[in-house]
Order: structure tokens, then C-alpha cells, then sequence
């Protein structure tokens, strides 16, 4: 009895090799798209993670602390960057330190900002937040690695939807004093959070 062998010519091996080459090269991009969106959306997790908790730590250390009262920028500088790990901090002279001068699309200019050993980057003007999931490495645009957050009244601003440039929103100040101070998702940022923190916009 003869045993026979079945095995590919060359060319067979040479054309299977093709085709796989030609189906990675049209499936990494994808992937990688998918894996950039999943680290920016952990990122934005982590960074309203430690927006929330700085402004708990902040009320919980200071009972006599009037959010209402306050101007956002001296809340966030004094209140809140105290109970931040940060690596930078930056101001409107150096603030290309931490936003990039080169940052698109950004809902207002912000004034303030830290960059955290985490590697995200918050920033404010007044009661607006900004959340740059990535710090300062591109692609620094705004509802793809930069969200923006309103501090407000959970009673009061909790529906805000759609950026709007209101960076002197501590107008938003003269609401019920008893209501719960929280960090509200603005646009994109909000579409994030209620989809369960999975990016699907880009």
C-alpha cells in the first residue's frame, strides 16, 4: 500500500500568505481604532472618578464650604487640586503646558488646569470642566479625546445636553443651596456615560 502525502505547493503557501497580509491590513486599523476608543473611555471614567471625589473630599474637609458662594476657579485651585495627584499644574501663561495650543473644537477657554499622574488632564473656567483623556498627546480635539463637564445642581443642571459656551455659569449659583453639587457630562460626554461608558460617536 502507498501512503500519499497532501501538502501545498509553494504558491499555494505564497497566495494563503497574501490573502492573511491582505486581511490584517484591513483589520488593524479597526482595531486599533477600537482599543484607542476603549483607553480614552476608561481614562474619561477615571477622570470624572477624581472630579467627583475632589469635590466630596473638598466639602467633607471644609463643612462650611458654600459651593454656591464661590467662584469655580478659586473651588477648583483651592479645594479640589489639594486632593488631586497631580504631576503639572498650569495657568492661562502656561497653560499650552497642559492644553496644547494646538487643541480644536474646545467648548471655552480654559483657565486653569492640572495634569495628573494618571496621565489625564483637567482643566476649568469657572464652573466648566474640561476632561483630556489623554493629556497633552494628540489628537487634542474636543468629543474625541477632550469632554467637557459642568459643575452644577443635581436639581437644577442635571439635563444639560449640548455645549454651549457659558463660562460664567456660577450665575447657576442662586439655585436651592440644599440640592448635591455634581460634575454634569456635557454633550458627548453625557451620550459616554449613558452608554455605558463605550465611545460610539467616532
Amino acid at each position: 500500500m502507498v501512503k500519499r502525502f497532501i501538502a501545498m505547493t509553494l504558491a499555494e503557501v505564497m497566495v494563503t500568505f497574501v490573502i492573511l497580509g491582505v486581511v490584517v491590513a484591513l483589520v488593524a486599523p479597526g482595531l486599533k481604532k477600537y482599543k484607542d476608543k476603549q483607553t480614552i473611555a476608561v481614562q474619561l471614567k477615571s477622570g470624572y472618578a477624581t472630579l467627583n471625589k475632589a469635590l466630596d473630599m473638598a466639602m467633607a474637609s471644609d463643612i462650611d464650604l458654600d459651593i454656591g458662594k464661590i467662584d469655580g476657579n478659586s473651588l477648583f485651585l483651592n479645594y479640589m487640586i489639594p486632593n488631586m495627584n497631580i504631576q503639572k499644574k498650569c495657568s492661562s501663561a502656561n497653560m499650552s503646558e497642559c492644553i496644547p495650543d494646538s487643541a480644536q473644537n474646545l467648548p471655552f477657554t480654559p483657565s486653569n488646569a492640572v495634569i495628573l499622574a494618571s496621565g489625564f488632564t483637567i482643566a476649568n473656567n469657572a464652573r466648566d470642566f474640561l476632561i483630556d483623556a489623554n493629556g497633552t498627546k494628540n489628537p487634542n480635539m474636543g468629543d474625541v479625546d477632550i469632554y467637557h463637564y459642568k459643575l452644577a445642581k443635581k436639581n437644577a443642571l442635571a439635563d444639560i445636553s449640548s455645549d454651549e459656551d457659558s463660562t460664567d455659569s456660577d450665575s447657576s449659583a442662586d439655585v436651592d443651596n440644599d440640592a448635591t453639587w455634581q460634575f454634569v457630562p456635557v454633550g458627548k460626554a453625557k451620550e459616554i456615560i449613558e452608554n455605558g461608558w463605550k465611545i460610539k460617536h467616532f
